[in-house]
């Protein structure tokens, strides 16, 4: 090769090199154990499996641990988050929350399931409207009422036929990771699931991803370096079937997300001998490995975290990563794609609430980086709301509100520790003060 060709050949292998897709990582913060994350505004909830913790990522390069249950609120599997309500998976139980980050998790239910015997731990728990589910191994999937969140009603529950880990709802239908099959159940009517149809996995299916029409599952590698995500079509539900496989995936695919053209998977470390590992270092190291495209057949990167990743979620361009002692934050650098910044917009730069304690009137002033429309309320420590203060559009600058610590229904409160609480609904943003009122005089 002479010179010039030698030339042309390091150029174009450098161009390729820098435009192709990588994951960089940012930061990370020592955990116990986690198992499941979810990513809401600048907070990511994660079951720590010790515990349920709060962490602010509003600066993906510094995350700060806000909160962490103790006690009865230990031992988390995994967990989801709507409004104010937190559900966590226990297995064999779950409970319930109020949620007031960054301050605190107020349980408001508790609630015993049938004691499984796990072949892998579930980590599945979703709540659609007033009902939740939660997958509890080889019991199956329970169904419980939630309209009232202080006291769940078990509606029905659906055997499963092996164990169940993981499921995915889309619409009327959910999908179930049970791991030697994929099931599809209706639950238009959630008092009686009905079978759609259900696909083998070749190896142990613990997690399900559905972009209509596709679902994306996950199954074991059976000596390290052969896992894999299959892709099965499920636009006719009653007969779903595999038409395409992401092979050669290194480690375990434990979790599955889907996001924009991407497909993410969590693998955990292989060992040759599971019951007695007797190594310090697993054969095959787990990571992130991801795809492009609706329908791929390869990885695009392949990136071993220092960890055994359990889980991922994927916001944008960061990924949340619980890596068996740690959550990793980690960013995807994408060919072609305009990066955004990961870092939380501050609309509020300024929010206070005085006097505190207060008698008579709480101020709230606050100050808006630019015009928004935002909701402030006023809740009691169980997260109930006790009176809606604003609901409308503010101009950028400073504003001022008052409360007369009078409910809804005009009637005076009682003595004790309430949070005014500030949401921003576009873009997405939150943030919340405690105030302790001493009462009317």
């Amino acid at each position: 090769m002479n010179k010039r060709m030698f030339v042309i050949f390091m150029m174009f292998f450098v161009f390729a090199f820098l435009k192709a897709d990588s994951l960089q990582r940012l930061s990370a913060i020592a955990m116990g154990t986690p198992r499941d994350n979810q990513a809401i505004d600048i907070y990511n909830y994660l079951a720590n499996g010790e515990a349920t913790v709060i962490i602010d990522i509003s600066d993906s390069t510094l995350p700060i641990l806000t909160y962490s249950t103790t006690g009865t609120l230990r031992w988390s599997k995994g967990l989801f988050i709507h409004d104010s309500l937190i559900y966590v998976n226990r297995v064999p139980d779950f409970w319930i929350g109020r949620l007031f980050p960054p301050d605190s998790i107020v349980q408001i239910a508790y609630y015993d399931l049938v004691n499984p015997n796990l072949v892998i731990p579930p980590w599945g728990i979703e709540a659609k409207d007033t009902i939740l589910y939660i997958a509890d191994g080889n019991e199956g999937l329970f169904i419980f009422n939630v309209s009232d969140p202080t006291n769940p009603t078990q509606i029905t529950f659906y055997d499963t036929p092996y164990n169940l880990t993981e499921f995915f709802i889309l619409d009327s239908l959910i999908y179930l990771a049970d791991c030697d099959s994929m099931i599809i159940l209706n639950i238009e009517n959630p008092a009686s699931p009905q079978y759609v149809g259900a696909v083998d996995m070749p190896t142990t299916c613990t997690d399900v991803h559905v972009v209509y029409p596709y679902a994306y599952a996950t199954a074991y590698s059976s000596f390290g370096t052969n896992g894999s995500i299959k892709i099965i079509d499920v636009s006719t539900p009653s007969i779903p079937s595999i038409i395409g496989s992401i092979n050669n995936i290194r480690g375990d695919p434990r979790a599955v997300f889907v996001n924009d053209d991407y497909i993410y998977c969590a693998a955990m470390d292989w060992w040759a001998v599971k019951e007695n590992k007797g190594k310090t270092r697993a054969d095959v190291e787990g990571g992130i490995r991801v795809a492009q495209g609706v329908t791929p057949d390869s990885l695009i990167i392949s990136y071993d975290t220092p960890g055994d990743p359990r889980e991922i979620f994927v916001r944008g361009n960061l990924l949340l990563v619980p890596d068996y002692d740690s959550l990793q934050i980690l960013h995807h650098n994408k060919t072609g794609i305009e990066e955004h910044d990961n870092k939380a917009i501050p609309l509020i730069s300024k929010f206070l609430v005085y006097p505190n304690p207060a008698r008579n009137v709480v101020t709230c002033e606050m100050e808006f980086v630019k015009s928004c429309r935002i909701s402030l309320n006023v809740y009691d420590q169980t997260g109930r709301k006790v009176k809606g203060i604003y609901d409308g559009s503010i101009v950028a600058g400073r504003t001022i509100f008052s409360w007369d610590g009078k409910d809804e229904n005009g009637r005076n409160i009682a003595n004790g520790t309430y949070f005014v609480k500030a949401k921003v609904t576009e873009p997405v943003f939150q943030e919340s003060e405690k105030v302790i009122f001493l009462g009317n005089e």
